[in-house]
């Protein structure tokens, strides 16, 4: 079947036209996912990743009937699945990042990819980020500062300020600092990455990074970061910011010695997994000033026990969890909105609404207008 075929709309009148469409949905499995894909219209399999992640062949079966694959970066779709997808038209992915889908794959069958940066993705960096101008800038420390009129212990008192006559410097000397020219490593380069990549390097940030595949030439080039080995990142950095999987391979892959590789200045992201850091050699590098603070969106248990020595500490910040803002935010509506208008308007013979095709030919840039990114 050639490109062309999957995708112009008198292509889909024989077999299935007259039907509904099988959409493969492999990420999240909540009741509201539905409403988004008429029933009349739809056939919605939900392949959760909170159970195990399908093997690949378990994968290619529960594909084979199926129209469109909606993935999120848990899951591989391999060449294996592609082929065992006979009636495929549409991999669409959730995120940026693409490394999960066999790209040639799709293209030999013919078969459009398309990604679009999920808002998901953008609160969690945006919380990252958040952190990192948090703890560099003392945040919570000076508020609490002013709302307790510490000033008193320094002999101040309150006087009307204008321009010439307001006092030159803080009334609380702290030791604030800005993030420009600073060093950030990001450790996990993925869609969530690259958008904190994309917003330190508009502060004026210096960024290096570490992952396993290192990027290409073009995409280091473009956002301006730096391949740097794992331990030479970690004592370069002003900054270590976390973003990858709780896996076999990441856990605690920050431990006591690589927090002894960190400069006494240094803080500590993480808005990944708890599991990834060991927390009680982070609690003892926090307390004995091996590293200067941290921000954790994340911990082991959850929600972190009241008694966590963690709590204890004052250059920690913490939050519940809430960097995706999920599920009360409306990011992740969205998100799961315009994933839907593309599967609907894609089989309607439209063309792609949100986001741009990934890695695929001039005929299917034509036939599906909205962009294309190699």
């Amino acid at each position: 079947m050639t490109q062309q075929a999957r995708l112009r709309p008198e292509g889909l009148v024989r077999g299935w036209n007259m039907g509904r469409i099988n959409v493969l949905w492999c990420w999240i499995d909540v009741p509201w996912i539905s409403k988004y894909f008429p029933p009349d219209q739809v056939n919605l399999k939900i392949v959760s990743m909170k159970g195990a992640i399908p093997s690949e062949e378990e994968l290619a079966e529960l594909a084979a009937d199926a129209h469109v694959i909606v993935v999120r970066r848990y899951f591989q779709i391999t060449r294996l699945v592609i082929r065992a997808a006979r009636q495929l038209r549409l991999i669409q992915r959730l995120g940026r990042a693409v490394e999960n889908i066999d790209l040639a794959a799709a293209r030999e069958a013919g078969v459009p990819v398309a990604a679009f940066p999920m808002a998901l993705d953008m609160a969690v960096a945006e919380h990252a980020f958040m952190f990192i101008l948090a703890l560099s800038r003392m945040v919570i420390r000076s508020h609490q500062a002013v709302v307790t009129g510490e000033y008193e212990q320094r002999g101040l008192t309150p006087t009307v300020t204008t321009e010439r006559t307001g006092l030159a410097e803080c009334w609380i000397p702290l030791p604030i600092d800005a993030v420009y020219n600073k060093t950030l490593g990001i450790i996990g380069m993925g869609e969530i990455g690259i958008a904190l990549a994309e917003r330190a390097r508009a502060f004026g940030m210096r960024i290096l990074y570490y992952k396993r595949r290192r990027l290409t030439d073009t995409e280091e080039k473009r956002l301006g970061i730096v391949f740097t080995p794992f331990d030479e990142l970690l004592r370069e950095a002003d900054f270590v910011s976390l973003h990858v999987p709780h896996t076999s391979e990441t856990e605690k892959m920050l431990g006591e010695r690589e927090l002894r590789l960190m400069k006494r200045t240094a803080y500590l992201i993480n808005v990944s997994r708890g599991g990834v850091i060991e927390e009680t050699a982070l609690y003892e590098a926090l307390r004995n000033k091996v590293i200067a603070g941290a921000g954790l969106d994340v911990f082991r248990r959850e929600p972190v026990p009241k008694e966590s020595p963690l709590l204890s500490l004052d250059n920690v910040i913490c939050t519940p969890h809430s960097a995706a803002i999920y599920p009360m935010g409306s990011n992740i509506f969205n998100d799961v909105q315009r994933t839907s208008e593309n599967v609907l308007s894609v089989m309607s013979g439209r063309g792609l609404i949100h986001g741009r095709l990934v890695g695929v030919s001039s005929s299917v840039e034509c036939a599906l207008p909205g962009g294309v990114e190699a």
